[in-house]
């Protein structure tokens, strides 16, 4: 933007000033070649900045997307863990109530030892 400015004070006092046009003629060529060339870099910059933007926004939808796949794998895993969290709890309860009824069986053959007529049920 400096460079611009610049070359154009330069233009401008080149038609403000009562120079011969042979002698300005190769001024005001330089500066439009200088305006043409500064025109090409800002759309090359232009161009090269929706380029980055166009995959920085693609790159981050690919993230997002990216986070959604882990962020449901995680919950099924999750979930997963949850039902084998309950059939292991279903598993332990089935052994608490075997435990239970050897335990009242010990008791009962115990108790058949001691005192035949008396039985826990």
């Amino acid at each position: 933007m400096i460079v611009f400015a610049i070359f154009s004070v330069f233009l401008m006092i080149s038609t403000v000033s009562a120079v011969p046009k042979i002698n300005s003629d190769p001024l005001m060529d330089k500066i439009k070649e200088i305006e043409e060339y500064k025109k090409t870099i800002d759309e090359k910059l232009s161009d090269l900045t929706l380029n980055v933007e166009s995959e920085g926004i693609i790159d981050i939808i690919k993230q997002i997307i990216q986070w959604l796949i882990d962020f449901v794998r995680e919950l099924i895993v999750l979930v997963l863990q949850a039902f084998k969290l309950v059939e292991l709890i279903t598993y332990l309860i089935g052994l608490l109530v075997t435990l239970y009824e050897l335990i009242m069986a010990v008791v009962n053959y115990i108790l058949d030892l001691f005192s035949p007529s008396f039985r826990l049920n």
